[in-house]
Parts: C-alpha cells; sequence; structure tokens
C-alpha cells in the first residue's frame, strides 16, 4: 500500500493532519486521545504501520 493510499483512506475517516517533521506526517482525530503517524511519501508503507493506523483509527481496510 502506497502511503498516499493510507493517508486518503483515513482522512476521509475524518483525521486531520496536525503536524509533520522530515517525512513523518501525524494526524489527529477529534475526540480520539492519540495520533497516527505515517511516513510519507513512500512507494509501500511497512505492514507495521498499516497495521498501527487500522488498530488506532478502527478502520477495516
Amino acid at each position: 500500500m502506497k502511503s498516499s493510499e493510507l493517508i486518503a483512506i483515513i482522512e476521509a475517516d475524518g483525521w486531520k493532519l496536525v503536524r509533520v517533521k522530515g517525512s513523518h506526517h501525524q494526524f489527529k482525530k477529534e475526540g480520539v486521545n492519540h495520533l497516527i503517524t505515517i511516513s510519507h511519501p513512500e512507494k509501500d508503507v511497512s505492514r507495521h504501520q498499516v497495521a498501527d493506523a487500522k488498530r488506532k483509527s478502527g478502520l477495516k481496510f
């Protein structure tokens, strides 16, 4: 999965980009106490980042 695809999925669920430091983009959703961090731009996001995003967002993709 490309990082841009993963970012599009979580942004569609209401997550907003709150800060960028280097290649690390951090997203936050109102009412949720944690951040999702995605390395961008990357052709292939690691399976660990995808699993972390699924767990923190509660989405099934």
